[in-house]
């Protein structure tokens, strides 16, 4: 059976962009574990977020330079959308989640953007433009520095736009749902963005070995938001108390370079496109005299 040619296309180009986009991952995952290793979280989660977030922009350039595959691409496209649904989905009960869980909380009188649910696991934050720090209702009653540290850690989230960037990832997870390296550069992003969180709650005047042992305690805490009990505990705890000598100024031009290495693939994509499709139009032959 053959395969309409736009479905070729599209198939070969979300093959094609795949292909691309490991190397742009794998070389976030080289970065981040060598050259900076040590930098801030902050640098590590913006490298991994532009290696993660570029490798949408591969799928259209491999359809401009009309990537094809010569298998029949209607059922692989059939089971990709459905796949790719399936994970849109799951964000949109997140956010009706996040949404009735709000509605249901308890709004500080002295504070708007911050509320207190009956039953909740451990302190999360969630929303764009009225974002909202959501803690357990027993956080009342927790001691003023651990409460400071929580409040700080949920504010740093708020500041660094992470519920954006959770969105954001999680609609390229969703389109990408077959590619294990970009559920692994995801978790990576949400892993360095609780890092960079960590850090805004000691740099705030948290006691390392006091951040430590409330992270501990609010272990057990999940959710859809973004919260302090959240992923890779134990690399955390162990950030949190190996506070090692780093090189800001070292680790930023790394960093640096790092990012703009990476955001050179869709460029030489570019480049390749229209290095193709001039060389197709220097291939045509000429017009049959009339």
């Amino acid at each position: 059976m053959n395969t309409p040619p736009l479905l070729a296309i599209a198939a070969g180009a979300l093959l094609d962009g795949s292909l691309k986009a490991t190397v742009g991952l794998l070389g976030a995952g080289l970065l981040t574990a060598g050259p900076l290793r040590w930098a801030s979280a902050a640098q590590r989660h913006a490298v991994w977020l532009v290696a993660l977030l570029g490798a949408p922009l591969l799928v259209p350039l491999a359809a401009l330079r009309g990537a094809e595959v010569a298998l029949d691409a209607g059922p692989a496209l059939a089971v990709w959308a459905l796949g790719a649904g399936v994970g849109l989905t799951a964000l949109l009960v997140d956010l009706w989640a996040l949404r009735r869980l709000t509605e249901r909380a308890a709004p500080d009188p002295a504070d708007p953007g911050l509320r207190f649910v009956e039953g909740l696991n451990g302190p999360l934050t969630w929303g764009m433009w009225r974002p909202v720090v959501l803690l357990p209702a027993v956080a009342k009653g927790w001691a003023p520095p651990a409460l400071d540290a929580v409040l700080a850690h949920e504010r740093a989230h708020i500041r660094r736009g992470d519920w954006l960037v959770h969105l954001a990832t999680g609609v390229v997870q969703a389109v990408f749902w077959f590619h294990p390296a970009v559920w692994w550069a995801r978790a990576r992003v949400a892993a360095e963005a609780e890092h960079a969180a960590d850090d805004a709650a000691l740099a705030a005047g948290a006691r390392p070995s006091d951040y430590a042992a409330l992270l501990l305690s609010l272990a057990p805490a999940s959710g859809p938001g973004l919260g302090v009990g959240g992923p890779s505990l134990g690399a955390r705890v162990r950030a949190v108390l190996d506070r090692r000598h780093r090189s800001p100024r070292r680790a930023a031009a790394l960093a640096l370079c790092g990012g703009l290495s990476l955001l050179a693939l869709p460029t030489l994509g570019a480049q390749a496109l229209w290095t193709t499709s001039t060389e197709a139009l220097e291939c045509q032959p000429a017009p049959p005299p009339k």
